[in-house]
């Protein structure tokens, strides 16, 4: 999944660095154009993969904007993204579902704090992977993982519980799922796969 800058215009705070992956050697233009062409050149004389513009402006695009975030940034895919329901997506809400049961008849405390609470609501708040169920069948299956998450988990709110929809990666109600202890979340492999694609997903840090 690729990200864009949304005005080439303004600078990046960050500038328009670029860490090559294979060798970590550091490329700084004085702009996008710059470090594109800077990248482009480096990956052509070491016979590196992806060694022309458009592919090397998509990756110095997609690096940047996982430092710098949706406020510089756009994900050029978002509108595509949609909720799809699989044998291990269900597994894995079953299993988050299960521990945070587990723990509670255990008599302990799943919730986090409620300034982790606030956190991750401010961060899923402005997510494009934060959407409204739709009605196909995917969908359905999705709701019934929040209807379930509705009924069972009651962890009190956040400042921004009217803009959490669900998780269109796990299909989880956002209104409880920011509120479970991180240990308790189980994650499929494609889901983690889809959290790393979003930029700053606090999924990437449990």
């Amino acid at each position: 999944m690729s990200y864009k800058l949304k005005d080439l215009s303004l600078v990046p705070p960050t500038g328009y660095a670029y860490t090559c992956p294979c060798c970590g050697v550091q490329i700084d233009g004085r702009s996008l154009y710059e470090t594109v062409r800077m990248v482009t050149a480096h990956r052509i004389a070491n016979g590196l993969s992806r060694a022309n513009e458009i592919d090397v402006d998509e990756d110095v695009q997609t690096q940047l904007c996982q430092q710098l975030g949706d406020s510089f940034c756009k994900n050029i895919a978002a509108d595509s993204w949609n909720f799809r329901m699989d044998i291990d997506t269900i597994k894995a809400g079953t299993r988050t579902l299960m521990s945070w049961a587990t723990e509670s008849v255990k008599g302990g405390n799943p919730y986090c704090s409620q300034e982790e609470a606030e956190r991750r609501a401010a961060i899923c708040a402005t997510c494009f992977a934060n959407k409204r169920m739709g009605e196909c069948l995917s969908c359905g299956l999705g709701n019934l993982i929040s209807s379930l998450m509705a009924e069972s988990v009651d962890a009190g709110t956040t400042k921004l519980d009217d803009k959490l929809q669900s998780c269109m990666v796990c299909g989880c109600l956002l209104q409880k799922k920011v509120h479970i202890r991180a240990d308790l979340i189980k994650s499929s492999d494609i889901q983690k796969a889809a959290y790393a694609e979003i930029p700053k997903c606090w999924h990437n840090k449990i």
